[in-house]
């Protein structure tokens, strides 16, 4: 179990991360309308899962490892199935 000073600098970490994506959306009007909202994520990067458990593994704080990435944002709305069965068929 982790002690509560590992999971106040995680928690501090990520909330200066989510910090700096809402200031970087609110340079763009188009993004501006989704500071301090939530994303449900449909990952399609393998190279990331490749990754993912070495990063966690050897580098859970170091913020250099946890970079973000370009990504396309999709109003799924009454589509989302359709959109879900396209995104299966592009990565298979």
């Amino acid at each position: 179990m982790e002690s509560n000073s590992s999971l106040d600098s995680c928690h501090s970490e990520l909330q200066e991360a989510s910090d700096e994506f809402d200031s970087m959306l609110e340079k763009d009007s188009d993004l501006s309308q989704f500071v301090g909202k939530m994303f449900f994520v449909w990952e399609g990067n393998q190279c990331l899962t490749v990754w993912l458990r070495h990063i966690n593994k050897h580098h859970s704080m170091d913020k250099d490892w946890h970079i973000s990435v370009d990504c396309i944002v999709v109003d799924t709305r009454n589509c989302a199935a359709v959109f879900l069965n396209a995104m299966n068929d592009i990565n298979w």
